[in-house]
């Protein structure tokens, strides 16, 4: 069995490929994709490895793939061409539409994109595979544990994400969040991290307003170590902004207790579909005003990548 990941400068969804080969638990190889300039075209522009600057160093007739996963739009002809070339099998993560979805053994979409009809090839599952695993965050923890030692606890992370194409982290929302964390978590310790998507307006304000809790927040800019995954391994709780659907999966892999706050101006109704989903479930919590962080509720593991890994056995890819 040799397993290829194809990596390419989409980190968020090579993190997903990544996620799901670690779970299968067995060797693969990362085989590291540059684009042309053709890349941007879309797929049925574009003729099996055109838009790829690199593919002499992709290649190896020697020990060729028997099943390669993939993920994201720009990834897909290439797949298709490698499967052509070795007779490999291939999982693709993600929905790319209709041209080529016929080459794939197997693509993974999300259950709150809601398509409609499903071929056989294609499955359901809820959320977003990652990166994490409990070896992940025992080793975050081992890391982390002297570097937040003297915060109080117990602890809560807050983790914001911001803007997003179509809609806007205003700072209305970020005062919002901030009012209630002020409110609910007066008790806590509390770690902060935001993203480039925060808006520098919104980070002054969270910065300022969450300043009687002595927060610790991390800068991305400052070029340290991201202590997210400490953030996960050590907190109590999480709140965790609805704008990102991947850092929802990965709070709520933890089992610990995780509070959404997604106000409707913010999130599209493909994320309202996830967030209700996760709720339904148990996973998480709407965090709003009427949230009551005392009230007891079962913490659950949600674990996309191991759910993924079932479908490929069952499906005999590997």
């Amino acid at each position: 069995m040799v397993v290829w990941v194809l990596k390419d400068e989409k980190i968020g969804t090579y993190n997903q490929a990544l996620g799901v080969a670690r779970a299968l638990k067995v060797p693969f190889v990362e085989k590291n994709v540059k684009y042309t300039k053709f890349a941007r075209l879309p797929n049925f522009l574009k003729f099996n490895k055109v838009g790829i600057s690199n593919i002499a160093e992709i290649l190896d007739d020697e020990n060729p793939p028997t099943l390669i996963i993939s993920a994201g739009r720009r990834l897909v002809n290439l797949a298709c061409f490698l499967k052509k070339r070795y007779g490999a099998k291939t999982v693709h993560l993600m929905n790319f539409g209709l041209f080529k979805r016929n080459k794939f053994d197997l693509i993974i979409t999300p259950s709150h994109d809601g398509i409609k009809n499903l071929p056989l090839n294609m499955v359901e599952v809820l959320g977003s595979p990652h990166v994490l695993s409990d070896e992940v965050l025992d080793l975050a923890k081992q890391k982390w544990q002297d570097e937040f030692k003297d915060i109080k606890k117990p602890i809560v992370s807050l983790i914001i994400g911001g803007s997003t194409k179509d809609r806007q982290f205003t700072k209305k929302m970020a005062t919002n969040l901030c009012n209630l964390v002020l409110e609910k978590f007066k008790d806590y310790g509390v770690l902060v991290t935001t993203s480039r998507r925060t808006g520098e307006e919104n980070e002054k304000i969270i910065s300022e307003m969450l300043k009687p809790l002595n927060p610790y927040i991390y800068d991305f800019r400052s070029g340290k170590p991201n202590p997210y995954h400490g953030f996960l391994a050590l907190s109590d709780a999480l709140i965790v902004t609805g704008d990102s659907m991947s850092m929802c999966s990965e709070a709520c892999f933890t089992g610990k207790k995780v509070f959404i706050y997604a106000p409707q101006e913010l999130i599209s109704k493909k994320h309202a579909r996830f967030h209700k989903s996760l709720f339904d479930e148990k996973y998480a919590v709407d965090f709003n005003e009427k949230t009551n962080i005392k009230l007891d509720f079962e913490t659950k593991k949600f674990n996309p990548n191991e759910c993924i890994v079932k479908i490929i056995k069952n499906k005999n890819l590997i």
